[in-house]
């Protein structure tokens, strides 16, 4: 079955989705309308991984140059999906030059903090994130914003 031609997402597969975005290359970033974008949806559920088989995790769901649905699919458990978001966060905020204790990530009293792993590869990421990527991407997380003002108890 192509993934493309459905409307509904795959139940007999691992990842068990339970919240998704069908028709996702719609809005895929700077891959939106691009013939060649092969992610077709996005969704939330549980994950295929045994290893997490108490979590939940985040798929993207991608296709093969036949239109079926692809084994280099993503799946990231949701944790990880989070912490890339606070560290794209983090670079607008102005890491690495932003109050310690908002560039640093705690989990059970271990605190670890990002740091620039190459000055020249780091300048370069700093450059692609200009102009109408920028823009995209701050939209993005203004959004994220609204949203997360809208949970109660955070």
């Amino acid at each position: 079955m192509r993934i493309d031609e459905i409307k509904d997402f795959p139940l007999n597969l691992y990842h068990k989705p339970a919240i998704g975005i069908p028709g996702y290359k719609q809005i895929d970033g700077q891959y939106a309308g691009d013939p060649a974008d092969d992610t077709e949806a996005i969704s939330i559920g549980y994950p295929a991984h045994p290893d997490w088989n108490d979590g939940v995790s985040g798929k993207v769901w991608r296709v093969d140059k036949n239109g079926n649905a692809s084994i280099q699919a993503e799946e990231l458990p949701m944790h990880r999906i989070i912490d890339l978001t606070t560290l794209i966060s983090m670079y607008f905020a102005g890491f690495p030059t932003i109050n310690n204790r908002l560039s640093s990530f705690i989990n059970d009293g271990t605190c670890v903090t990002p740091e620039i792993v190459d000055e020249d590869i780091f300048r370069e990421f700093t450059a692609r994130i200009s102009g109408d990527e920028r823009d995209r991407l701050l939209a993005r997380l203004s959004h994220l914003k609204s949203v997360l003002n809208s949970i109660e108890g955070i």
